[in-house]
């Protein structure tokens, strides 16, 4: 049976490095669709897909964090023998983070590398006023200004009494989760902020070095806060470069390993 949490893209053919990409509130899998052919031709990618969108859109959609964290680990505890990797823009980034600790609580694989996009760090305090809280007239207005949602979508009325419950019940997880301080990942991140970002700005994701004690890299892009659609193949080339260099380390630390 196909897993209802895992979108994979392309062919079911092996490979040696996969790339688990979480969206932002509201956002869907479609988002990861074309990025295989972006990436090295070693690297498999996928998308998880929680509760309320898509084809699990009859799915009352989940508003804890954590609980949603713990869905994702329940979903990969048995896909894991391959090395992996994260991603995660917005919301799905702290989501992806949220899912390592919990990777970890388990005693289970870490990611070689963690992919940070356009998510305030967990230590830095929110900003603003919760979205979640919002009338509908007030939340499809804050929807507007993010400029992440299309307008034809955003003034669609069916279209938004599907999305919008799933798009609140995303809000609600971020912007009611506490964060709860544990000793630092081992898992090397790379941050990217937008240099126009005014939600999160890049000052509140450079903290995410605070979260590991493996390297941490910031790289400031050109765009707003969804810069994951404008800034696209800047964005695909850090990934790639990233990647690459973590699977020659894998090469040279297994010719090490035979040699010893």
């Amino acid at each position: 049976m196909k897993n209802p949490w895992i979108v994979r893209f392309g062919p079911r053919t092996p490979t040696h490095q996969r790339l688990f990409c979480f969206s932002y509130a509201g956002g869907g899998t479609a988002l990861f669709a074309g990025w295989r052919h972006a990436l090295p031709g070693f690297v498999g990618v996928a998308a998880i897909r929680p509760p309320g969108r898509e084809v699990r859109r009859h799915e009352k959609p989940l508003t804890n964090l954590l609980g949603i964290a713990r869905g994702v680990v329940d979903a990969l505890e048995l896909d894991l023998e391959t090395p992996f990797a994260f991603f995660g823009h917005s919301m799905g980034g702290l989501l992806a983070f949220e899912v390592v600790r919990e990777l970890r609580r388990r005693g289970l694989p870490q990611p070689t590398r963690l992919f940070i996009s356009a998510s305030r760090a967990p230590s830095v305090p929110p900003g603003s006023r919760p979205f979640h809280q919002l009338a509908d007239p007030d939340l499809l207005q804050q929807l507007r200004r993010l400029n992440g949602t299309p307008a034809r979508v955003l003034e669609d009325e069916g279209l938004m009494e599907i999305f919008l419950p799933t798009i609140r019940a995303d809000f609600e997880a971020v912007e009611t989760h506490r964060f709860a301080p544990e000793p630092p990942i081992s898992v090397p991140i790379a941050c990217f902020a937008g240099a126009e970002d005014r939600l999160v700005p890049s000052s509140t994701v450079e903290p995410w070095k605070l979260e590991t004690n493996a390297p941490c890299t910031l790289e400031v892009v050109s765009g707003g806060h969804f810069f994951v659609h404008r800034a696209r193949h800047t964005l695909l080339d850090a990934i790639a470069r990233h990647l690459l260099a973590d699977a020659k380390l894998r090469v040279e630390e297994s010719k090490m390993e035979l040699s010893a």
